[in-house]
């Protein structure tokens, strides 16, 4: 392997680790809140003080769910067909137009991501495998109870590596 290949493929950014996606206080109690992290359309949803993270696109016909609506506790229906997943899991849990004895239910779901929140910042894990310990990825200093925690979230059109490589190089 060449060095630093790993990188150099990693044109949407790096997989497999723990990103600050928003502040906690950003997303709404009552729709989905849409963000993109490493080309993947996402959803951040609120249960109460839980947070889930989920594709965010339905799986029937790829209507963005953004626009769904929470008929029932603990899950999100699109507004298309009425397709309703379960927030923890993903899991089709009604059709709503279908009826009851719906077919598909339980044979399809939504791709979910590990959610911690720490400091007021919601972690998002954008991997292909199971989540280590955000202790892992993250600097123990920013964990700590009693850090101070601030900054602005805006969404910026160009390339990571350029900017991770500018904010790394204190000359610029």
């Amino acid at each position: 392997r060449q060095p630093m290949e790993r990188y150099h493929q990693a044109v949407l950014g790096l997989r497999n680790y723990w990103y600050p996606a928003t502040f906690a206080s950003r997303v709404p109690r009552k729709r989905p809140l849409g963000i993109k992290m490493l080309g993947e359309e996402l959803i951040l949803i609120r249960e109460g003080e839980k947070i889930y993270c989920l594709q965010g696109r339905c799986v029937h016909r790829g209507v963005p769910l953004t626009a769904g609506k929470r008929e029932f506790p603990c899950t999100l229906t699109c507004p298309y067909h009425g397709w309703t997943y379960n927030l923890e899991t993903g899991a089709l849990v009604a059709a709503l137009t279908d009826g009851p004895e719906s077919t598909i239910v339980g044979k399809v779901k939504l791709k979910t991501y590990p959610v911690e929140l720490r400091q007021g910042v919601v972690w998002v894990f954008v991997g292909d495998g199971d989540a280590p310990p955000i202790e892992e990825d993250v600097f123990p200093e920013f964990l700590q109870s009693g850090a101070l925690v601030g900054g602005r979230v805006f969404e910026w059109t160009g390339n990571w590596r350029l900017a991770m490589e500018g904010s790394i190089d204190p000359s610029h």
